[in-house]
């Protein structure tokens, strides 16, 4: 079974138009807001445990798009059968001495990290399992080397869920909105009804990646959490806000 790859030099790759070959739902719009997270993504498909396209979001030609996300989901299943623990995600490589799977069972998060590229050639497609039957499939630009994507893929997953109507776990990251002061610190966070909730900052967390940062904050009614703030300006804060 063989994955087709669209070339197109990578400074294109943003100004391609997303394309669609039939309407789309509110599931295209929680890929939409994850496209616009991840620099270099060519598609984002949402599938079933059958491999059928549920909704996508795509810079390639939709059928091609609907095709790759139904063969990693087989992939995806595939190194998922008999294990006690099945994986929460996996990235599949394919390049000269590819295929490649790498699957990351329960608990091992590690620092979000993907990284597309090891060897020129070669690319990377990503799989994560949300709620009980769907998948979700990435596939990126080969010029794209690493990024951090942890928070953006969680915070979907939860979107995904709270639209699907199946419960997303607790812990998972939540996109919020902030007001900062003049030298950049947080001092209110919006909930999703856009009300907003002064904060105390409590110390910063140490550790993140490069042009990340973090403090731990205790909100108004007095619960605290941890806020991050990655470039672009995308704000998270661990848990259900």
């Amino acid at each position: 079974m063989s994955v087709r790859t669209l070339r197109v030099p990578f400074a294109r790759i943003q100004a391609l138009p997303p394309r669609r070959d039939n309407p789309s739902s509110a599931f295209a719009d929680i890929l939409e807001r994850l496209a616009a997270r991840l620099p270099g993504v060519l598609a984002l498909v949402l599938v079933d445990s059958e491999g059928e396209t549920v909704d996508y979001w795509t810079r390639r030609d939709p059928y091609e798009a609907r095709v790759v996300g139904a063969q990693v989901q087989l992939f995806f299943r595939l190194v998922s059968e008999g294990l006690k623990d099945p994986p929460v995600w996996a990235t599949f490589r394919f390049g000269p001495d590819l295929p490649r799977a790498t699957a990351h069972p329960p608990g091992t998060a590690g620092d979000g990290s993907l990284n597309p590229v090891e060897t020129p050639g070669t690319r990377t497609l990503y799989a994560r399992r949300v709620g009980p039957v769907y998948t979700l499939v990435a596939e990126f630009d080969a010029a794209v080397t690493r990024m951090h994507a942890r928070r953006a893929l969680e915070v979907t997953e939860r979107e995904l869920a709270d639209e699907g109507g199946w419960e997303a776990p607790a812990s998972l990251w939540t996109s919020v909105r902030v007001d900062q002061d003049s030298k950049g610190r947080p001092y209110a966070v919006f909930d999703g009804q856009g009300v907003a909730q002064e904060l105390q900052i409590l110390g910063k967390i140490q550790g993140l990646p490069p042009r990340e940062r973090g403090w731990r904050i205790r909100l108004s009614q007095g619960r605290e959490m941890n806020l991050v703030r990655e470039p672009g300006e995308f704000w998270y804060v661990d848990g259900r806000f």
